[in-house]
């Protein structure tokens, strides 16, 4: 089976067909989530194959649906592709992301915003735009110290809603 929510699910069909993969694959067209009952059989996946990631790993929420698809249908021993993951944090000092912050935030200044004063808003804008994770090339010179690193095993992994990674800041 292959459980594919975008428009990709019938072009994967017509590489199964030009494969002649069709008694062997079957493409269901469907967000995992949303999967009519009975389309697949419980615990009679052999691999499960993903792209569970979202950026720094996690954010996008999607290794929740690779969990789901691993207690619903994975048979015992089964596998799954990718096995694991790792999430490197490096804490960085890069100038032109704070000032790209601190622009965006000129928004929150206003005191007349049809009828509105915004102004309150400024800290906090800053504040949330700078804890941000920057998902972006990272030039080696900002980094401020090695990466925090969090290694994920897909195959006993729960639900992450909260991840704290300590770093060492180099002076």
């Amino acid at each position: 089976y292959a459980v594919e929510a975008s428009l990709m699910a019938p072009k994967a069909r017509g590489l199964i067909g030009c494969n002649r993969l069709d008694s062997v694959v079957e493409v269901v067209h469907s967000e995992l989530e949303n999967l009519p009952r009975g389309s697949i059989p419980a615990l009679g996946v052999d691999v499960l194959i993903s792209e569970p990631m979202g950026s720094v790993l996690l954010s996008e929420r999607m290794i929740e649906s690779y969990i789901t698809a691993r207690e619903l249908y994975l048979k015992p021993n089964g596998r799954m592709l990718p096995g694991d993951g790792t999430i490197f944090i490096p804490p960085c000092e890069r100038p032109s992301y704070h000032t790209d912050v601190l622009q965006k935030a000129q928004f929150w200044r206003q005191t007349e915003f049809h009828g509105v004063d915004l102004s309150g808003m400024e800290p906090e804008a800053i504040r949330d735009g700078l804890a941000q994770p920057v998902v972006d090339h990272v030039p080696p010179r900002c980094l401020l110290s090695q990466p925090a690193s969090h290694f994920i095993d897909f195959h006993t992994a729960v639900s992450y809603t909260h991840l704290t990674l300590p770093t060492k800041r180099i002076v």
